[in-house]
C-alpha cells in the first residue's frame, strides 16, 4: 500500500472515531437534562441522590476523554493517573474557571473547589450520600426564594458552608462540557493546517477509543 493510500485509510478511520467521541459526549451532557425531567404537576421523578450520581457520572466520562486525550497513554498502562486525578483536573479546568459562565454568576457555589467536589462525589457514589461536612444538599421541588432562605440560615450556622442545589451544579457540568466540546472543535480545526498538531490530535482521539476496547466499552448509535 502507499503512503498516500495509507494515510487515506488513516484520516477516514480517524474521521470515524473523531465522530463518534464528540456524539457520544454530547449526547451524555444532553442526558444530564432528562435528570430533572418534571410531571405536569411540576414535580421531579428522579431522586436527589441518582440525580447527583448522574452528573457524577457524565463528569467522570469527560474527565477520563480528556485524560487519554491530552495524555496519550494506553487506558491499561500502569502510568494511568487515578479516577480522583482525572476528575479534579477536570473539574479545574472546565468547571470551576473563568470561562464557565454558570460557574462564575452562581454565588451559591463560590466556594465549592475540584477537591470538595471529589469529595462529595466518593460521598454520593459509594455511600448513597446526600452531603458531606461543610456541604449540604438542597433537593429540588424548593422555589428560588425558598432556596435562597435556606442558603442563608446554613451561612449563619456555617459562614464556610457549601449549599449545592443539583439543578445549579447539572448547568456547571454542561457549560463545562460545552466549554471542552468547543476547545476539541478548535483542535480539530488547528488540525487541518498544522501537520504536527495533527498528528497529536488523531493519538488523542486513538486513546479514547483505547480505553473504551480495554474496558469492553459498547457505544450505543444515536437515537433517532
Amino acid at each position: 500500500m502507499d503512503h498516500k493510500k495509507f494515510r487515506q485509510n488513516m484520516i477516514e478511520d480517524h474521521n470515524i472515531r473523531e465522530k463518534l467521541v464528540l456524539q457520544h459526549l454530547t449526547r451524555a451532557n444532553g442526558d444530564l437534562n432528562q435528570l430533572f425531567y418534571k410531571t405536569r404537576d411540576n414535580k421531579e421523578i428522579i431522586p436527589t441522590q441518582m440525580q447527583l450520581i448522574g452528573i457524577f457520572t457524565v463528569i467522570e466520562l469527560a474527565a477520563n476523554y480528556w485524560h487519554q486525550y491530552t495524555k496519550k497513554v494506553s487506558y491499561s498502562d500502569k502510568e494511568v493517573d487515578g479516577v480522583g486525578k482525572n476528575f479534579r483536573v477536570f473539574a479545574k479546568n472546565f468547571l470551576f474557571c473563568s470561562d464557565n459562565k454558570e460557574y462564575k454568576n452562581n454565588k451559591f457555589l463560590k466556594r465549592l473547589n475540584e477537591h470538595k467536589l471529589y469529595e462529595f462525589r466518593s460521598a454520593a457514589v459509594h455511600f448513597y450520600g446526600i452531603g458531606v461536612p461543610g456541604i449540604s444538599v438542597m433537593c429540588e421541588g424548593l422555589t428560588n426564594e425558598e432556596y435562597e432562605e435556606f442558603y442563608n440560615e446554613r451561612k449563619e450556622k456555617n459562614p464556610k458552608e457549601i449549599c449545592i442545589r443539583p439543578q445549579h451544579l447539572r448547568k456547571i457540568v454542561n457549560s463545562g462540557i460545552e466549554i471542552m466540546l468547543n476547545q476539541l472543535l478548535k483542535n480539530i480545526q488547528k488540525a487541518q493546517t498544522d501537520p504536527d498538531f495533527e498528528k497529536e490530535h488523531i493519538t488523542g482521539i486513538y486513546y479514547i477509543f483505547d480505553m473504551w476496547s480495554q474496558k469492553g466499552v459498547v457505544v450505543e448509535p444515536k437515537r433517532k
